[in-house]
């Protein structure tokens, strides 16, 4: 009888909500009726062919719930054992396997990854007082750059093995900072971890895992190969309604996984229960509960509670702690998050490129928060006083990517004492962030009481904070509104040049009689814009291009308008100052001559600025 039953509100979902399937419980059926409604919601807006989302209930159930397609030309639906790609959900994985090796004596976290793979290339100006050892390579704090886009791309049709693609493009595996004491997320960390693995076992990575983790836990539809089980049940990729080929991720360890629903489930409660994994003993608890936690980094040296781990990261909703892992590739995002307690968590597969995975997520927090078994830290830790002291403009000092860390130079933090604790906020976009002060100068998250802020000494820069995963270093007040101003004002007074130029040049051209001068400051004031609407009109074609990495790696008219346009910008902003000079005594005065006159001026110091950060004459492809 209960199986007719599942079997009837399988039937009625299918109609109720445009095909999707679903798993309910008969205690819960409105509820789950509703997540699944707003999942349909959030598919239909964002324009996602398909999904497939498992939530963990705190009895110890699962109710799954698949919907849409996974070939849209094939009219091929979702189900349990669709096989996504998932990303830097991978990176999960690379952290168990040198968990399980640690455990085993075979591998230490501390050891210096010099010594294990001295063939590595990779540099550190630190070495000698700051080695990077292994547990660098995990929780992000090696100071690398992020991988540049010569290493994203396979150099041929087959996938190439580890070593071969630690050989690609070398260069962007230098420290910027000593190992340890910064954190920015980083991808060639975990793939050097997935080669010392294989070196320790003598192994392929690939075939590790499949024997020590999918094999045990019986995840059947999960690995890292174009291979016919992949061909039969993969759900095809989409990026703008557009269906993507299948391509070799050179970093496969560290986000060319592939799984499915049913294996990721099987993951989780892996993850939360690890003492109840078949008879094998995949990995003990202990070491699963060592990877959630922050450690081998100056933040976590200080106290910090929430950031990365050893291959996770943490996520948290009103009180609600979550371990595990976000993934995205061009035509797939991906997010799996477990708590160690209560059961909870859920699992959310797309095939799309749109913001649909982290809006179901959000919807399943909170729909998860209204069950959650507290684990909130103990409130009595909150009873300090923060730190005056603190007050004032922070800038990031450890961006992913060092190319773009111009961006983070134009978004300052701001961090004020208020009663009891501090608040935090971006100076751009973000809410402020309210964090209770401990007796020991550390500060809570208020909704998990887990410190998320610690003073440090960084052995650079001095006194920095460590907030998440984010160093910050203070900085006077003009040094951190000075670039913003700069760019605001710049591009208000370019939009009001241009606005004037659809005006006055038709009526010159239709013969109105004007001054050489005004014409020329007019013309010149606007015209070093041309090159920046070159640069990101090649900026959006690679990140909107079925294949962005291909057209970033090689010199493509893409990449080569990035490099160019810039260029472009410098050069006509400099010769308009000349222009400028030549012209001044003769144009006619008035707002528009002065208008003239400050944009050449903030052209220029917009193009010292750019050049300053590396964007002027940027390669994509180096």
């Amino acid at each position: 009888m209960q199986k007719i039953t599942s079997l009837v509100m399988v039937l009625l979902s299918l109609i109720t909500f445009n095909l999707g399937a679903a798993e309910v419980s008969s205690t819960s059926d409105r509820t789950y009726a509703e997540l699944a409604g707003e999942i349909e919601q959030i598919l239909k807006r964002t324009r996602t062919p398909g999904a497939a989302v498992a939530v963990f209930e705190p009895d110890g159930s699962v109710w799954r719930y698949t919907t849409g397609f996974k070939n849209i030309e094939h009219r091929e639906m979702v189900d349990r054992h669709t096989v996504f790609r998932v990303g830097s959900v991978s990176k999960m994985l690379v952290g168990l396997a040198v968990m399980k090796l640690v455990s085993e004596k075979k591998l230490s976290l501390g050891d210096r990854v010099a010594d294990l793979a001295p063939e590595v290339a990779f540099e550190n100006p630190w070495k000698d007082q700051y080695p990077i050892r292994l547990v660098h390579l995990l929780n992000h704090t090696t100071g690398w750059d992020a991988p540049h886009p010569p290493e994203l791309v396979s150099q041929n049709k087959e996938p190439l093995t580890i070593t071969e693609t630690l050989a690609l493009h070398p260069h962007s595996r230098t420290s910027r900072w000593v190992p340890g004491s910064r954190s920015a997320y980083n991808n060639s960390g975990p793939l050097v971890a997935a080669y010392i693995v294989e070196k320790i076992t003598g192994e392929r990575y690939e075939d590790y895992i499949e024997s020590r983790f999918f094999q045990p836990l019986a995840m059947e539809d999960s690995g890292y190969y174009f291979d016919d089980h992949f061909r039969s049940n993969a759900a095809t990729l989409y990026r703008g309604g557009q269906a993507l080929p299948y391509w070799h991720l050179p970093n496969r360890a560290a986000g060319g996984m592939h799984s499915s629903l049913d294996d990721m489930v099987r993951l989780v409660r892996f993850m939360q229960h690890p003492q109840k994994a078949v008879e094998t003993k995949v990995l003990d608890s202990d070491s699963i509960r060592a990877m959630q936690q922050p450690v081998g980094s100056h933040a976590a040296a200080a106290g910090m509670e929430i950031g990365w781990g050893t291959g996770l990261t943490s996520f948290h909703h009103k009180g609600l702690i979550y371990y595990g892992h976000e993934g995205a590739l061009p035509g797939v995002r991906a997010l799996v998050a477990y708590t160690p307690q209560g059961e909870q968590g859920h699992v959310v597969l797309t095939n799309g490129e749109s913001p649909a995975a982290n809006q179901i997520h959000k919807v399943l927090a909170e729909y998860e928060a209204t069950k959650q078994i507290s684990d909130k830290a103990n409130p009595a830790r909150s009873t300090g006083k923060p730190d005056a002291g603190l007050g004032g403009f922070y800038q990031l000092v450890s961006p992913n990517a060092e190319r773009w860390r111009i961006a983070h130079k134009l978004i300052p933090w701001k961090i004020d004492a208020t009663e009891g604790g501090i608040r935090v906020t971006p100076l751009i976009g973000g809410k402020p962030r309210i964090l209770s002060a401990t007796t020991n100068g550390k500060y809570l998250q208020e909704d998990t009481g887990r410190v998320a802020l610690v003073a440090a000494e960084d052995p650079l820069l001095g006194s920095v904070l460590h907030y998440g995963p984010m160093t910050l270093k203070k900085t006077g007040t003009f040094t951190a509104l000075l670039p913003l101003l700069l760019v605001t004002t710049w591009l208000v007074t370019t939009i009001l040049g241009l606005l004037f130029l659809l005006i006055w040049l038709p009526s010159k051209l239709l013969g109105r009689n004007m001054a050489v001068a005004d014409v020329r400051l007019r013309i010149w004031s606007v015209l070093p814009v041309s090159g920046i609407f070159l640069a990101v009109t090649g900026a959006v074609m690679v990140s909107r291009g079925p294949q962005p990495f291909a057209l970033a790696a090689t010199k493509t008219i893409p990449s080569l308008m990035v490099f160019i346009g810039p260029i472009v910008f410098l050069l006509t902003a400099f010769w308009a100052l000349r222009i400028g000079y030549l012209n001044r005594q003769q144009a006619t005065g008035g707002f528009w001559r002065n208008h003239a006159i400050l944009l050449m001026g903030l052209n220029a110091a917009l193009a010292c600025f750019l050049t300053g950060y590396g964007i002027v004459g940027l390669r994509l492809w180096a």
